[in-house]
């Protein structure tokens, strides 16, 4: 079989992640989404993030990239990651590219939301997702 490029739309909580990128003994979405990926095709897997986000940061639509060898038919592959990732990461859309396809170029934008508490009691249902 010939190697896909596929590109991955990617959700996650990242309350318990030291941010996107691997990195050595932390916990990363990057690295757990690579592991996830390793375990489901059985062969070694990079992928490319469009960007990155820091500690603590949740993403809705992160865009990745991986390049596999493997049967499982596109339409299957979010399922099957996400499967195999913890709740707090989803892939929730996998889609062929072509090769070169510009990964960093295709973002349009990047939208950030910044959640400020203000009121006098603590929102204990939102703590993990706006500052107070």
């Amino acid at each position: 079989m010939t190697a896909r490029n596929i590109r991955l739309t990617i959700s996650y909580d990242g309350s318990d992640y030291h941010g996107w990128q691997t990195q050595p003994g932390k916990k990363t979405i990057q690295g757990v989404l690579t592991e996830a990926i390793q375990n489901l095709i059985g062969d070694e897997v990079t992928v490319h993030g469009a960007s990155r986000t820091d500690a603590g940061v949740s993403a809705l639509g992160q865009v990745a990239l991986i390049q596999i060898d493997s049967p499982i038919p596109v339409e299957n592959l979010a399922d099957a990651i996400t499967d195999r990732l913890p709740p707090d990461i989803a892939v929730t859309e996998a889609v062929e590219v072509p090769l070169g396809f510009d990964l960093i170029g295709v973002v349009k934008s990047k939208l950030y939301r910044y959640t400020i508490f203000t009121g006098r009691h603590r929102p204990v249902l939102q703590i993990r997702h706006c500052w107070h």
